[in-house]
């Protein structure tokens, strides 16, 4: 068992697709309702409308990974229940212009809804998350402070070609790089472009969940660096992680704890 513990799955029938001729295509499809269990942890039942995953393997490596969920609901063992109306997922092998290996990544939730729900003044749905991330190195496969320094060490890198958030008037696109530090600490730079900033600094004032001197300091720095877009007031700012902050543009807005690691 690695430091993510182990994972089981369960459920009435599963079915895979394979042409005669194409064999290194295979479409997979799950029932509308079935069981993903982590030991240490708990079950979460999964129910949706469809579920399709589609593996694409070159001499025995899969090179493609991607999956296709409509109408997703996953309960946990406490009845917590968080929605999706879309789910997409997708990991694909390939190479850079200099032949090494490349693995990216890309994920997009849409209509989701979480449980607990969200802070005061923030709307219970939010319309889109997305990502799409390259890296050289993979994440190790077991989680653990060790795996993780050794992938740190050897060059690990996330490249963020994009990470997407609309919720509510809130609009965050942004792209850059992420790493490790040697106390483990989130490491990077950003560049990110913001639209609604007002309705969103408002919501989280409102709710506690951020000091009135904090926002007033962050929608300064906005306001500072924000032009019109079609009509749209949005700003675009570096955002950085260092010595254990968060910066968005020069304001210090919250501290980077340590991974929680073993």
């Amino acid at each position: 068992m690695d430091a993510r513990g182990t994972w089981t799955w369960r459920g009435p029938w599963l079915k895979a697709l394979l042409k005669p001729w194409d064999f290194e295509r295979i479409l997979v499809t799950l029932p509308p309702e079935h069981v993903v269990e982590r030991e240490p942890g708990g079950p979460v039942t999964i129910a949706q409308g469809l579920n399709q995953i589609v593996l694409i393997v070159d001499d025995g490596v899969v090179t493609v990974l991607a999956s296709d969920v409509r109408d997703m609901v996953l309960t946990d063992d406490q009845g917590n229940a968080a929605t999706f109306a879309g789910l997409q997922a997708r990991y694909e092998r390939g190479e850079d212009d200099d032949g090494r290996p490349r693995h990216t990544y890309g994920g997009k939730l849409v209509d989701a809804v979480f449980a607990p729900p969200p802070p005061a003044g923030f709307p219970a749905t939010i319309a889109e998350i997305a990502g799409v991330i390259h890296m050289m190195e993979p994440l190790p496969e077991g989680g653990d402070r060790a795996a993780l320094g050794r992938w740190r060490d050897a060059g690990g890198t996330v490249e963020v070609d994009l990470a997407r958030l609309r919720w509510g008037a809130l609009d965050v696109a942004a792209d850059g790089t992420l790493a490790l530090d040697a106390d483990f600490r989130p490491l990077g730079a950003l560049t990110a472009r913001v639209a609604g900033y007002d309705e969103a600094l408002a919501a989280a004032t409102d709710g506690g969940g951020l000091a009135t001197g904090q926002a007033l300091a962050l929608h300064a720095a906005l306001d500072a660096m924000a032009k019109d877009d079609n009509g749209v007031r949005r700003a675009e700012i570096a955002v950085t992680m260092q010595d254990g902050r968060l910066y968005v543009g020069p304001v210090p807005v919250a501290p980077l704890p340590p991974l929680p690691l073993d």
